[in-house]
């Protein structure tokens, strides 16, 4: 045991010695490492070493690690110095790989290992890793969207991402959160590839100007032969268009709702789809769904209701492409909510509470006309009104919770006082 130990420290001085060439450490602080070292090689010796005898030396090995990376060297020593960070990184990477080893079941040792990895840019080890990890804990919903993500994010790789999601779902096929991260993965690769799409037609549109030739039939040959490029043929193109309009994303909506029955999960992904813009279709799908699968449901009416509030207007008929260009410019102007839109947002709670008379949807209501009137910036005479008769609705008709009286008294008080004031 002990030749080994001399053979790790042995193995360390070269490395030692060039960081105090380089000037990264002192001779105090060398001896100060190689015997830090020591220490905790010497843990690692025994037979019943621990998994903090693994932390505690990764925990030295990192700090030693941003040390040398924060103190200046020459900039000719530079490729030197990399080599010394580099060597730092290795040891902890192996430090890890050991400890998962046999500690396998620890999750957030997985996990801090992967953090690791992205902090050293070692991504190459995350990728042999995520499958390693996912074996161990194929029980855990999180890890497969953690592992997804990664690929996504860190990797780049949308195919990698999509094969993790989907795997997880056979492990998990009743798992919301595996169902609404395939979704949300399928829209934003989608704008990613809008966006993608718009640069190139915009860098082409510049180029044609540039090049433009007087011949009306060498323009056009230009023209066919620029948009041949950049798209490609048949299938392909087929099956970009499909992510484009979010028809993948659609695909996922619809298994995930013939699997679980739930009016809070349908909501769910009409939520995420709130964040693209170039969804208004799926949301429009969404919407129908809810109201020919739940009409009876108060949270149904709840989200339609909240819609009318943010511009998010229901019709039966499917809008024009300038329309909904035009919507999304009103709202993006809109900083303020308007006094139409509060109106049609109560008009639906009203009818809803006709529809269903229950304690429920009357306190939905009035949450919704309780939250209005805190902001008093704008129309607060208006929203006191609706306030007033959302609350004497609720108290006539049996269903209104005690915390809503005393707010309404709260509100009376508070009301009577502005008015002595003035």
């Amino acid at each position: 045991m002990s030749e080994l130990l001399e053979f790790r420290l042995e193995e360390m001085l070269p490395e030692l010695e060039q960081m105090e060439s380089l000037q990264l450490f002192d001779k105090t602080e060398i001896r100060s490492i190689l015997k830090r070292r020591r220490e905790y090689e010497t843990k690692l010796q025994r037979q019943n070493k621990t998994k903090d005898d693994f932390l505690l030396y990764i925990h030295y090995e990192i700090e030693v690690l941003k040390l040398a990376r924060s103190r200046q060297s020459d900039d000719s020593q530079a490729k030197k110095k990399s080599d010394i960070v580099y060597k730092i990184a290795s040891r902890i990477n192996k430090l890890f790989k050991n400890a998962i080893i046999r500690f396998r079941d620890d999750v957030r040792l997985w996990i801090s290992y992967i953090k690791f990895c992205k902090l050293v840019h070692f991504y190459t080890c995350i990728s042999s890793m995520l499958g390693p990890m996912l074996q161990a804990h194929s029980d855990k919903p999180f890890l497969w969207k953690f592992a997804a993500q990664l690929e996504f994010e860190d990797m780049h790789s949308v195919e990698n991402a999509r094969q993790y999601l989907l795997r997880g779902l056979r492990f998990h096929p009743e798992c919301r959160l595996l169902y609404l991260e395939a979704f949300k993965l399928e829209l934003v690769y989608a704008q990613m590839k809008c966006k993608e799409r718009l640069e190139k037609k915009e860098k082409l549109a510049v180029g044609a100007k540039e090049h433009e030739q007087p011949k009306c039939d060498q323009a056009m040959e230009v023209s066919g032969s620029s948009s041949q490029a950049v798209l490609p043929d048949g299938a392909g193109q087929e099956f970009m268009d499909q992510v484009l309009e979010g028809k993948h994303a659609e695909v996922i909506y619809e298994a995930a709702v013939k699997r679980i029955h739930d009016v809070s999960f349908v909501i769910s992904f009409l939520n995420t789809c709130k964040e693209f813009d170039f969804t208004e279709n799926l949301q429009r799908k969404i919407v129908n769904d809810l109201l020919s699968t739940y009409p009876t449901d108060e949270l149904t009416w709840d989200i339609m209701a909240r819609r009318e509030l943010e511009g998010l207007s229901y019709s039966d008929s499917a809008p024009t492409s300038a329309t909904v260009h035009n919507k999304k410019q009103d709202r993006k102007k809109k900083k303020k909510i308007s006094r139409e839109q509060i109106r049609l947002c109560t008009a639906v709670y009203q009818a809803g509470v006709k529809q269903i008379n229950t304690e429920k949807m009357w306190s939905l209501y009035l949450d919704q006309v309780i939250d209005l009137n805190h902001d008093t910036s704008s129309l607060p005479v208006f929203k006191r009104k609706l306030l007033r008769e959302a609350f004497q609705g609720a108290h006539s008709a049996g269903k209104m919770q005690e915390k809503y009286y005393r707010t309404w008294v709260s509100g009376l008080v508070t009301f009577s006082c502005d008015l002595l004031i003035s």
